[in-house]
């Protein structure tokens, strides 16, 4: 399964509680891995192939030779201790510390090559004055040939030439006498006493080892395995009454068992390529590995914890060990290790082992793994595809086989490469793969999902799940797979489920084209709740088919339904949706001011212009239209106008607000408002819920609640969705959106998506170039929604489609979204909008034409309507018959039939007052009646340029020119 865009934190790991050296340094939960021979701390980039583990780093092979602290017992040539220990023979052959400082302190040690060589002086503590091999404490000669070097300091001796220095009588033979110890080296132990501790010490230690050797009982692999049956289970449930949740699935380890020799040589090889690569030779434990990990703690570097593939063995299989961070359990899963050795082949352990072990996806086992990730068993793994499980091993909860979102540079999807890159690296440096093979891999993506049988949303259920666990701080997300004890509520409502399901099957495009288009064409659908942004519904299509949720994760272009986003950054910046812009197209804006740029007529003469930005897409509503008119009508020129004027970057700050990922989008490009980002169905469901809510910004959500048994006691996870959510509209200018937006609805380009109960929906269309991605995201009070039809690969899906007209945001989306609706609304009393009281300026950035005097000539719609007066027109028609030629009197006409000849294509004059004759406006998109003549700016039947009234929305359409009236059905 994936794990989401989480993109910046990740899971914490399951094997924290194996940093019993000292407590983990502070560090995001994306830096805690799973504990390994190799680490279980180190950030991704030390896994790469030669970072440092690899080559001069501190271990190549087996992490400890080559240039390590530990080439030749603990610390090769150049270390603390070269090839002997304090005493290289006796109690001084060559030296106190030649030992401990060969290249070291003093290239031969404090004392040269004195101090007690054989029988305490042969290389003289008399014989050569003042350290005479060039190599004492202070290399000169003092003239003083009884003065020599003892620990690292002169002693100077008064006696006189012939007697021996040491004799307390003056004669010779007796004793040699010392000076007394003085300042601080009184207290320093000689080194017979420190011999003799230390001796103690090691035998009281083997004591103590061998006693708990003795106690600790031996393990059976089978009898004292920790099965799945006395694990607490995490249970997650639908949503319900308190008390009353269904249980919808438990989130148990799925495993499958498989001997070892199922599981191919270079599957096994990669495992100990990345877990321990002397499993074949270390008898259940690493001193080496030990020794490091303490080493590494203690001095400052990256926390490791040592364990061999036995003892993660002992810990995850055996019922025997806790699991409380402690160096009691430590030292018991070590001697557990050990035991497990002595009774098991090093086959039967790694069997078991790979049946055992936890890699993601719900999996635990080998063969779960591969059918996860791959959707092969495991003995069809490459050499590739094992070292990504093998890789998988140490981060199974935070690591992503295939690119969260489809970001390639996903840390999660990065750091897993790195790993395995360094597999891999391990593997030809221990002979079990050749560099030239090698060289010739590439990362094998693993499958998107875990794909179980069957045509259900379980699996894009437990991907959610997951990655929402991901996004909590402070929780270690892999406990819900395998300590387990978790009770997970979701916001899910079953009833729902099936109306989302039925109404993308059934009222999408896969009902209408054939089944190989249907391996491309995706339908999703998504629902939240608009008070809190819950998700109550989703439907993201057949996990089967291995595409990504289409719902939830893929992320199809958003086209125009990106545009109430710019309309509430115009609200944000004080404007109201009365305010006048620029209706008409093809025309040529300034890319940079959103000025029309006048002469510039055509494309070419557009682009020639300086920041020529060419709107192409034709429409005619007027040189003036209201921001409501604009969106109920989508009119591109309208919004990238508007865009401009109000500041990209402002456009992109409030979509940020709503809780649209912005990534990608660019202030620089005039055309953002059109909606040329790509986001998932989910995050615009939860954008429009602002507008629903009264302003309030919600973040897209499953997960409601999570409680932990602790104790008997049962404790909640808190949440950090669940909060209140930025004011981002006030609850007028919400409501403002909300007129413009139900416009779209009664009679703009969202149409099909009229409720059937009656009940006030509001909502925008929303089509890309060729048609490759469709929208319709709307909301009434009780919910908000966002349905999404597109290609796969962002092709145009015109050809696909019985008719290239369903090919847009106002078929096939808005009747997914209207059947869902009308299903979930059914029986439920109507509820209403807000009403704006349209609060803010209305801001004309463009005027439209002024009313004709009395004295100016009028037009032919001017005449034929009787707005001329006194001016020689009025008398052309006096009896106003629309239904006459100019100048006709009944009986020559009837009134009630347009012209002669012209009964297939009547004049807008004669359909103005009878838009009820069959053939009246007919392809008609401006409801002038005429599909030929001039656009109509307001339904009223009065061309645009010719039209002198202004648009009220808060009027009645009778009264206000039948704004939003449409001849055609």
């Amino acid at each position: 399964m994936s794990t989401p865009p989480y993109g910046s934190g990740g899971p914490s790991g399951d094997l924290p509680e194996d940093d019993w050296f000292r407590p983990a340094p502070p560090q995001g939960r994306e830096q805690i891995y799973r504990e390994s021979q190799y680490g279980n701390s180190a950030p991704p980039p030390q896994y790469g192939a030669y970072d440092d583990y690899g080559q001069g780093g501190y271990d190549q092979s087996g992490y400890g030779d080559q240039g390590g602290y530990a080439q030749q017992p603990y610390a090769g040539q150049g270390g603390y201790e070269d090839h002997t220990t304090f005493d290289a023979s006796a109690v001084g052959g060559q030296g106190y510390d030649q030992g401990y400082d060969q290249q070291g302190y003093d290239q031969y040690g404090y004392g040269d090559q004195t101090y007690a060589d054989p029988a305490y002086g042969a290389q003289g503590y008399d014989d050569q004055p003042y350290a005479a091999q060039q190599n004492g404490y202070d290399d000169f000669q003092h003239g003083d040939p009884a003065v020599t070097m003892l620990d690292g300091g002169p002693i100077h001796v008064d006696n006189p030439p012939g007697v021996d220095v040491d004799d307390d009588k003056g004669g010779k033979g007796g004793k040699r006498g010392k000076k007394p110890k003085e300042g601080w080296k009184r207290f320093i132990p000689s080194w017979k006493i420190v011999a003799a501790v230390c001796g103690v010490g090691l035998v009281a230690s083997i004591g103590l080892f061998a006693v708990g050797y003795v106690s600790t009982p031996t393990p059976d692999l089978t009898e004292d395995a920790n099965l799945d049956s006395t694990k607490q289970r995490t249970s997650v449930y639908w949503a319900g009454k308190k008390g009353k949740e269904k249980v919808m699935f438990n989130m148990a380890a799925n495993r499958e068992d498989v001997k070892l020799d199922v599981v191919p040589l270079h599957v096994r090889q990669a495992v100990m390529a990345a877990e321990q690569r002397s499993f074949e030779t270390d008898p259940g434990i690493s001193i080496k590995g030990m020794s490091r990990a303490v080493f590494r703690t203690v001095t400052g570097g990256s926390v490791e914890g040592g364990s061999t593939i036995t003892q993660q063995l002992a810990r995850n299989r055996l019922n025997t060990l806790s699991t409380d961070r402690s160096i009691t359990r430590k030292v018991k899963e070590i001697f557990t290790a050990l035991k497990l050795e002595g009774k098991y082949s090093k086959d039967e352990i790694m069997e078991n082992y790979l049946n055992t072990i936890p890699f993601g996806r719900n999996s635990s086992g080998i063969q779960a793994a591969s059918k996860a990730y791959f959707w092969k068993p495991v003995n069809k793994l490459s050499i590739a595809e094992g070292a990504v499980l093998a890789a998988m091993i140490q981060q199974p909860g935070y690591f992503c086989g295939y690119p969260t979102d489809g970001d390639e540079n996903a840390p999660c999807y990065k750091a897993l490469q790195d790993r395995w890159n360094y597999v891999l690296n391990g593997m030809v440096g221990e002979g079990w793969l050749s560099q030239a093979e090698r060289d010739k891999m590439k990362f094998p993506r693993s499958k998107k999902t875990s794909a179980p049988k069957g045509d259900n949303q379980q699996t894009y259920i437990i991907d959610r799940v997951l990655a929402e666990l991901a996004m909590i701080p402070d929780f270690n997300e892999t406990e819900v797979t395998t300590t387990g004890g978790y009770k997970i509520y979701t916001s899910l409502d079953p009833k729902l489920m099936d109306y989302a399901e039925e109404a993308v099957k059934k009222y999408g495009p896969d009902a209408e084209i054939s089944k190989k288009a249907q391996k491309t064409i995706r339908s999703g659908l998504a629902v939240v709740d608009p008070k809190d942004g819950a998700i109550v519904a989703f439907y993201g299509g057949n996990p089967e088919r291995g595409l990504p949720n289409a719902a939830l994760v893929d992320r199809p272009q958003i086209g125009s339904s990106f545009k109430p986003y710019v309309l509430a950054t115009a609200l944000r910046e004080g404007y109201n949706v009365k305010s006048l812009i620029e209706g008409r197209s093809p025309l040529c804006l300034d890319a940079t001011t959103g000025d029309v740029i006048a002469g510039a007529r055509n494309e070419a003469a557009c682009n020639g212009a300086p920041n020529g930005y060419w709107m192409r897409a034709p429409h005619g509503l007027g040189q003036a239209i209201t921001l409501v008119k604009a969106t109920e009508q989508s009119i591109n020129s309208s919004f990238v106008r508007l865009g401009l004027k109000v500041g990209l970057d402002k456009v992109i700050e409030t979509s940020k607000d709503f809780g649209i990922p912005t990534e990608g989008m660019d202030a620089k490009i005039a055309s953002l408002p059109l909606g040329v980002s790509n986001i998932p169905a989910m995050y615009q469901a939860a954008g429009y819920a602002a507008f629903a809510n009264g302003g309030t910004a919600v973040t897209p959500h499953i997960i409601s609640k999570i409680t932990h048994n602790v104790d008997g006691k049962e404790v909640e996870v808190k949440l950090p969705w669940n909060k209140t959510g930025k004011q981002v509209l006030t609850e007028d200018q919400a409501a403002q959106a909300t007129e413009a937006m139900k416009a779209v609805v009664v009679s703009g380009t969202g149409k099909e998506a009229r409720l059937a109960n009656g009940q006030p929906a509001a909502g925008k269309t929303g089509t890309t170039d060729g048609g490759a991605a469709t929208w319709f995201a709307g909301y009434t009070p009780q919910y908000a929604a966002a349905a999404t039809v597109y290609h796969q690969k962002s092709k145009s899906m015109e050809t696909y489609f019985p008719s290239t007209s369903y090919a847009y945001g106002g078929h096939y989306p808005a009747r997914i979204w209207k059947a869902f609706m009308d299903k979930a609304l059914a029986g439920e009393g109507i509820v209403q909008f807000t009403t704006p009281t349209y609060t803010g300026e209305m801001k004309k950035w463009d005027t439209q034409k002024p009313k004709p005097t009395k004295t100016e000539k009028c037009g032919f719609m001017e005449q034929i309507t009787n707005q001329c007066e006194g001016d020689g027109h009025q008398g052309d028609n006096p009896q106003n018959l629309p239904g006459c030629n100019i100048g006709q009197l009944p009986p020559a006409c009837n009134p009630d039939k347009p012209p002669a000849g012209t009964e297939d294509n009547p004049p807008d004059w004669f359909c103005m007052t009878h838009n009820d004759y069959p053939t009246c406006g007919h392809n008609d998109d401006n409801g002038d009646g005429d599909p030929n003549g001039q656009p109509d700016n307001d339904g009223d039947g009065v061309p645009a340029d010719q039209d002198p009234n202004d648009y009220d929305p808060n009027v009645p359409n009778h009264q206000n020119n039948n704004q939003g009236y449409r001849s055609s059905p």
